[in-house]
């Protein structure tokens, strides 16, 4: 596989390192296809002139790295979509430097460019949106599993928080590895090979690497430290991996084992979304176990037992291990052991260009050494808020590590993800500097190019410091993104390696994708968008004009995305612009999606299955007047008694408990057809999305 290296236009940006598909050689034996070829290198082009890149001379490529001791099936690394240019022989035909022909194809190739990115944005606000509503049905569910849970009520498949050991014989035809104690050198490396084509790892060793790992982890101090790299000692930063297998092994293919040579900062989300969590979890242990002071792992948002059970990670364990695997405690109490973050040392004491690499963000207020004190494994999920931070209405310390984002105002600000804070380069500059540190790199954001530097010195920041957002799951849930990785060799620039390693979804393909989302999200939002749009229609007419349809859907979902260029596809307007909205309605509604209108919406069942007779007896519960219907009233006192029972019984200790539940939010999101009652499969469809991967 061949390679193109680019380097910055600008003083503080840095090398990027992008590996080629394999083939992509291949186009320069096609020189003749002027025409194609012209369309693939003005797309290249506009991609270089977005980043601020230019071509590096052949004479300074950077050179791939080393191969590595272990040997595996290479995986495909997709820089671009190279099947958006593919060649073929009907291309092969005399040059045509015609202005208006290229023309044509700028044109085109623009208009190529401006769909993806107009699909990747409403990819992005969908996902976000998602993680919202996900985050306060899990919290809700979590606290009445709990509540039914400890008044006797035992569903088949129940959360585990702390684990406890226990016996697990293998089974003889077992088809996977076998894992010695303690662990012989090279056995991380195997299994990831094993997991690679597709062998299981039998329930005991997976335990047995997590009880391993535990004390290892628990041991270091929530900030590790870690030497500056250099060349004979480098250092990878990898971002969220959300089990993906196949990123994880490409990584380790490109940099090798983990060594002196060779070290590497996870920076937390191993698990939920993708289908490999327990594999890449379960790889990252082993190294860790053998490679203690070369392998780092920084606990994320997602090591969290309460996201697990909203995010799937939960139910790919039970569907590996079993329904009544002890597994999931395991993991929880795991999770717990994780440091909160990582400081890559300064090249010089006054140079003061080390790193502070967390999944979130750094604290609001206070330092590294506030950090330190706290007692990360009281935080088994860390929803669960202090006394302290729950009377003053804010975000606990390790939520701020773990949840909060960057953003370009100055100050401090309320989350759009309803947990952590929207910090500004005033507040993280103010932290660097008070650890004499240049750089903070953090994770947390799925990043279209894999790789953002937000921050840049003479920019929002001082002269410096700068800001790195990485995330390494490339085609991140069912998205169209490349994966990244940040490579240090010195301080502080790295070179960014920039990855695909499954077939890049093509427009249309995202598109598709995109649909299915927004039409569940139009048919649960039915009736609230129906309230929006009359208002805008007050002689009944059934007609109203794109803009007034675009401000009423806009208002009723909730999502920031550019209605008015999905109008056509979702609601197409008459010769006069006027919009069918009642057409629009019959179209989008549960009655619809069931007699087969829309495909694609495929959801799984098995948790709510698994939850019903839980949910049915929280149902009668609350349905005070047995009139089959929970109305707005009983619900807020079911809350009410939920928050009440929640703040005397807390998840692990007196000091941490949940914050209290908004009813009135919950309502809305449960109240699916926004009648006002809530029936009981208004409140078991609400569970399964929650737990919906």
């Amino acid at each position: 596989m061949g390679a193109r290296c680019f380097k910055s236009g600008s003083a503080h940006s840095s090398d990027i390192y992008i590996p080629d598909r394999d083939g992509a050689e291949s186009a320069r034996e096609f020189e003749n296809a002027a025409d194609r070829l012209d369309g693939l290198m003005e797309g290249l082009d506009s991609t270089v002139q977005r980043h601020g890149l230019e071509e590096v001379p052949p004479d300074q490529d950077t050179p791939r790295p080393a191969d590595t001791e272990i040997t595996m099936t290479e995986t495909t690394s997709v820089e671009y979509d190279w099947s958006a240019t593919e060649i073929t022989a009907a291309d092969c035909t005399p040059r045509d430097r015609s202005p208006s022909r290229r023309a044509r194809k700028a044109d085109t190739c623009a208009a190529d460019v401006e769909a993806k990115q107009r699909e990747w944005c409403v990819w992005n606000e969908l996902d976000q949106a998602d993680e919202l509503q996900r985050l306060q049905l899990a919290q809700f569910y979590q606290m009445l599993t709990q509540q039914e849970q400890r008044e006797g009520v035992k569903p088949t498949a129940t959360v585990g928080l702390r684990g406890s050991g226990f016996e697990i014989t293998v089974a003889r035809d077992n088809q996977g590895i076998t894992l010695a104690t303690p662990l012989h050198p090279g056995s991380a490396t195997d299994l990831l090979m094993s997991f690679s084509a597709g062998l299981p790892l039998a329930e005991k060793f997976a335990a047995m690497l997590i009880d391993q790992a535990m004390p290892i982890l628990a041991q270091q101090s929530n900030v590790v430290r870690l030497s500056t790299p250099t060349k004979e000692a480098p250092l990878t930063i990898v971002g969220d991996l959300h089990g993906s297998l196949e990123d994880l092994t490409e990584i380790i293919r490109q940099f090798g084992t983990p060594s002196f040579e060779s070290r590497y900062v996870f920076n937390g989300d191993f698990v939920d979304r993708g289908d490999k969590g327990c594999e890449v979890l379960l790889v990252l242990l082993a190294f860790k176990i053998l490679h203690p002071e070369h392998v780092h792992l920084n606990r994320g948002n997602h090591e969290d037992v309460m996201l697990n059970e909203a995010y799937g990670f939960a139910q790919e364990v039970r569907r590996k291990y079993g329904a009544s695997t002890r597994l999931l405690s395991k993991f929880g109490e795991l999770f717990t052991t994780m440091p909160l973050s990582a400081v890559v040392e300064s090249s010089s004491c006054s140079a003061a260009d080390g790193i502070f690499i967390v999944h979130g963000c750094p604290p609001s207020d206070g330092g590294i050494e506030q950090i330190n004190a706290l007692d990360r494994q009281q935080h088994v999920t860390t929803m669960s808020y202090d006394d302290k931070s729950k009377q003053a209405g804010q975000p606990t310390l390790i939520q701020e590590l773990l949840w909060s984002d960057p953003v370009y105002e100055d100050g401090v600000h309320t989350s759009e993800r309803g947990i952590g804070f929207e910090i500004g380069p005033d507040v993280i500059t103010r932290f660097l500097q008070s650890e004499r540190l240049g750089t903070v790199v953090r994770s947390h954001e799925a990043i279209e190019e894999g790789v953002e530097l937000m921050f840049a010195p003479g920019e929002e920041c001082p002269e410096g410091l700068r800001l790195y957002t990485v995330f390494s799951a490339s085609n991140y849930s069912d998205g169209s993104n490349d994966g990244a990785v940040l490579h240090y060799t010195s301080l502080p620039e790295p070179e960014m390696h920039i990855f695909r390693t499954t077939q890049t979804p093509t427009t249309a393909e995202v598109e598709q994708r995109n649909t299915v989302k927004l039409t569940e999200i139009l048919c649960r939002r039915h009736y609230r968008i129906l309230r929006a749009i009359e208002h805008f229609d007050s002689h009944k007419s059934g007609l109203i004009s794109s803009q007034q349809w675009a401000e009423a859907v806009e208002q009723a979902v909730g999502l920031r995305i550019e209605w008015l260029s999905l109008q056509q596809q979702l609601a197409p307007a008459d010769s006069e612009g006027m919009v069918n909205y009642r057409d629009f309605l019959d179209k989008f509604c549960i009655e619809h999606i069931g007699s087969g209108g829309f495909t694609g919406l495929k959801p799984s069942f098995s948790a709510l299955y698994d939850q019903y007779p839980l949910l049915q007896v929280a149902f009668t519960k609350w349905d005070t007047n047995h009139d089959g219907v929970i109305d707005k009233n009983e619900f807020v006192k079911g809350i009410e008694m939920l928050n009440d029972f929640m703040s005397n019984k807390p998840i692990q200790s007196d000091n941490y408990v949940h914050e209290p539940l908004d009813a009135s939010t919950l309502f809305t999101l449960v109240d699916q057809n926004g009648d006002g009652r809530v029936q009981l499969n208004e409140f078991c469809e609400c569970f399964r999305l929650s737990t919906q991967r």
